[in-house]
């Protein structure tokens, strides 16, 4: 009986270590962090670039505590100021998200679309949640293209999406003007990416959490 407990009590501390895990799983995902200085209007763990005539567009890191979105007052700002710029926001490659051993993803994140020097907002930003395997090649993504919600902080609706088969990690691109005509600004906040517990897993932690109450009993 002893070591049946032993075995349940380790089997529910597995479980509990897996739902523990199973959280946000995009680090910096509301900016919070910059690098170091001088370079602190750069977000940690994110890749950023521009392309297009100089200083048509931008990308970086910016505090507003006017921003409703996200946990705190940073968030991820792009402006694009004329038609052939682009800006785009990837995570970094030492930030990717492990998929090995998940089959579902979900996922979301706050924008706010405004006017630029330039004017706008017109046309649509693209956000990405991308996969690769082992050896960098593309797996598959999901695309959303944000619209303009009248200057004010929306945050998209959870959305699920399967793992490609071969996938073995995932990260998430932000682009302004790169695949499809936009001009104005962009900002995005807490940007979150979570594993769904499978069914299997939380049929195996319910009988575990019944027999050790039986145990006890």
């Amino acid at each position: 009986m002893k070591k049946l407990n032993l075995i349940c009590a380790l089997s529910i501390a597995a479980l509990l270590t897996t739902a523990v895990n199973a959280s946000n799983q995009v680090v910096n995902h509301s900016f919070n962090d910059g690098e170091a200085s001088p370079n602190e209007w750069a977000a940690a763990h994110w890749n950023q670039g521009t392309g297009g005539p100089a200083g048509d567009a931008g990308v970086g890191r910016i505090f507003d505590d006017s921003s409703d979105a996200g946990t705190n007052c940073y968030q991820e700002f792009i402006n694009i100021a004329a038609e052939g710029t682009y800006a785009d926001l990837i995570t970094h490659p030492d930030s990717r998200i492990d998929v090995t051993g998940i089959n579902t993803l979900y996922w979301q994140f706050s924008f706010k679309l405004t006017a630029s020097g330039g004017g706008g907002p017109t046309g649509s930003p693209r956000v990405d949640l991308r996969f690769f395997d082992a050896s960098d090649a593309f797996k598959g993504e999901d695309n959303v293209f944000p619209t303009d919600q009248g200057d004010v902080w929306t945050r998209i609706p959870m959305r699920t999406f399967s793992v490609p088969a071969g996938a073995t990690y995932a990260d998430v691109r932000v682009s302004c003007g790169h695949f499809g005509s936009y001009v104005g600004v962009c900002r995005v906040d807490d940007i979150y990416v979570d594993p769904i517990p499978e069914p299997a897993t939380l049929l195996l932690g319910g009988l575990l959490l019944g027999l050790a109450f039986l145990r006890r009993r």
